[in-house]
């Protein structure tokens, strides 16, 4: 779920030697900033074939192999630059990704009627929705989440069940790519571990159980006029940085996605080949401030005018997880970047200024050590993936009262478009 932030990394450089007191030179990573014109692809084949135990053992007695080393190296280089890179030899296969693609586009060529047999609800986060909206602002595309893994009691409580359409093999197809994609998301994790300089297993209770992981499929319908790079009122997605620990993208098709790196909008086309991967707000805070998350955003058409159509998981925490700067980290670094806070209580905070608060971002910046501002209201509802439209009519009355006209604008043209019914715009702006 989006927010915008401004990433400040860290100047610091350090090794495994610095945090072990003994010398793991092979794994020295710099903070030398990647070229703005492209970006990394790193071959994480070797760190897949091998499990947590194993790494651990490995790492213990300083005998990583070198695939993984260089594979941990290049992922904590490009994560420390700008948080984006390609990764291959994934283990995805290329037929469940076709098959992907196929059913995204059987399921969003669906009238809309058939697509809101399966739409969110105020009690149920998991589905389709026609609109969302990104720090107050709100996106040209549509689309359906469902949350990874097997049900539990902790995934109900924040999402719902997961609401899946009547098209053959569609939720089987969806559930073996998020099985695939978690995964892949421990074996990245592992990677992440080494290049910051601690056990490879250290970051394994991000996907725990009771993780809340969940899958996002987008479709940006093709708009009527061009997208020019300063044209932010027709824009797929508006420009943040993902609050969570890891997004691993699947692009089907036409580019559209662009990553800020210093002043520049750089493209991240879509590959058959490979994966996009990038850090979010969460690991950024865990590797104190050594990796890093960069706004990107979506322009919602080509020169071609045609759709996009992208899917993704978005690694989260468990909700009772304290993210914060990993002590090993901190002992050789000499300072925490961040105070900690749960997993859950961010999400509500984020929840509450995105639906209820219009404009106002809740991001790490608040975080940040020796920053103290106010604590948000309470909020009473769950904390969902994006934006549910008639959760307007939930929580407290207070909470329902919308605190700028320009979100009240956006409740108008979503009640004129149908998103909203009568009933849940009055929600919404009295």
């Amino acid at each position: 779920a989006p927010f915008n932030v401004t990433s400040c990394a860290s100047t610091c450089t350090f090794t495994m030697a610095r945090i072990l007191q003994r010398p793991r030179a092979s794994i020295l990573f710099s903070r030398a900033r990647a070229p703005l014109s492209s970006f990394a692809t790193i071959n994480v084949e070797a760190l897949r074939a091998s499990s947590g135990t194993e790494l651990d053992a490995a790492w213990h007695v300083d005998r990583l192999p070198e695939g993984v080393a260089s594979a941990a190296r290049d992922m904590t280089d490009a994560g420390s630059s700008h948080g984006f890179f390609y990764v291959t030899g994934h283990g995805v296969p290329r037929e469940l990704l076709h098959q992907v693609q196929r059913h995204h586009l059987r399921f969003f060529e669906q009238e809309s009627k058939d697509k809101e047999r399966v739409s969110r609800s105020p009690e149920n986060a998991c589905g389709y929705f026609p609109a969302e909206f990104t720090n107050g602002s709100l996106d040209k595309h549509e689309g359906f989440d469902f949350a990874c893994g097997p049900p539990n009691a902790e995934r109900r409580s924040m999402y719902g069940e997961n609401r899946f359409p009547d098209i053959a093999g569609f939720e089987d197809t969806m559930n073996s790519y998020s099985t695939h994609l978690l995964d892949l998301a421990r074996d990245l994790l592992h990677g992440f571990a080494i290049g910051l300089g601690v056990q490879p297993t250290r970051l394994d209770h991000i996907l725990a159980p009771d993780h809340l992981s969940f899958a996002g499929m987008l479709h940006y319908p093709a708009q009527a006029r061009e997208t020019s790079a300063a044209d932010a009122s027709v824009l797929g997605t508006h420009e943040h940085v993902d609050a969570n620990v890891l997004t691993i993208l699947h692009q089907h098709d036409h580019r559209g996605l662009q990553v800020k790196l210093g002043d520049e909008w750089v493209d991240a086309p879509p590959r058959d080949d490979a994966l996009l991967v990038n850090v979010g707000m969460f690991l950024q805070v865990l590797s104190n401030d050594t990796l890093t998350g960069s706004l990107h955003r979506v322009l919602a058409n080509t020169r071609t005018h045609a759709s996009r159509n992208s899917s993704a998981v978005f690694i989260h925490p468990p909700p009772s997880t304290m993210v914060a700067p990993l002590p090993e980290i901190v002992n050789a670094t000499g300072r925490a970047a961040f105070r900690g806070f749960t997993a859950k209580s961010f999400r509500q905070e984020k929840y509450l200024a995105e639906l209820y608060g219009g404009h106002e971002r809740v991001d790490i910046a608040r975080y940040r050590t020796g920053e103290h501002p106010a604590p948000p209201a309470a909020f009473t509802g769950a904390g969902v993936p994006g934006l549910v439209p008639s959760a307007i009519s939930s929580g407290s009355s207070e909470n329902r009262r919308l605190g700028t006209s320009a979100q009240q604008e956006l409740l108008l043209d979503l009640a004129m478009a149908k998103v909203l019914s009568d009933s849940e715009l009055l929600a919404g702006i009295c």
